[in-house]
This record gives C-alpha cells, sequence and structure tokens, in this order.
C-alpha cells in the first residue's frame, strides 16, 4: 500500500492503520511538491531497475526487452540511483511510461547505500 495523505496527519493515521507498532518519532515523511501530497520517505533516490547498456539507444532496446520478458516488475524491487540522476528518455508503453534514466550508481532496493 501506499501512505500518502493531503495532510501529515492523514498519512500518519494511514500508517499507523497498517503499522500499529511503528516507531512514529522515527516515521521519516515529506511532502511531494509535484503530487501535492505528504508521503512517507522510504529511501533517498529513485526506484530504477539498473540496466548494463552503456548507450542511450541500446538501453532503450535493453528496457524494452526486459520488460516484455517479465524482468521489469514494477511493483517489486529493484536499485535505488545514488547521486546524479538524468533524465535520458521516455517510452511510451501498452501499461504506462518507462523512463531511462542515467545516473553515478546504485544499490538493491531494500538494502543499505
Amino acid at each position: 500500500m501506499d501512505y500518502e495523505g493531503e495532510t501529515k496527519g492523514e498519512l500518519i493515521d494511514s500508517y499507523r492503520s497498517e503499522h500499529p507498532d511503528t516507531n512514529l518519532p522515527k516515521l521519516r515523511v515529506g511532502y511531494h511538491k509535484v503530487h501535492k501530497r505528504w508521503v512517507v520517505i522510504h529511501h533517498k533516490g529513485l526506484s530504477c531497475f539498473a540496466l548494463s547498456s552503456s548507450t542511450p539507444e541500446t538501453a532503450c532496446e535493453e528496457a524494452v526487452k526486459k520488460l516484455d520478458n517479465g524482468e521489469i516488475a514494477r511493483d517489486g524491487f529493484g536499485q535505488v540511483t545514488v547521486g546524479r540522476v538524468s533524465f535520458v528518455r521516455r517510452l511510451p508503453q501498452a501499461n504506462g511510461s518507462l523512463c531511462i534514466l542515467s545516473c553515478e550508481s546504485t544499490y538493491d532496493e531494500g538494502g543499505q547505500e
């Protein structure tokens, strides 16, 4: 479940209903300026799926192939970007856009940076 709210209180109440044992003083929340909602901050960086390609063109081909083969699960764990992130290209897909990014490094989502 995504935890969000129009107010910080709504967000905390939503999160607490699913995680009653949470140490609320350590819960990191922030305001998402684009979506104009309060959200739980899970980690720094963007969720992503790392590619091995070295050019934008081959990265696009690799991403589409991995998506078609089920190797990229939009609701699963992948990696997290580290450092500066640059937008490369948006690829329209039947189930939404696939964005190709360039970044300094990644680490496994759920792991430590």
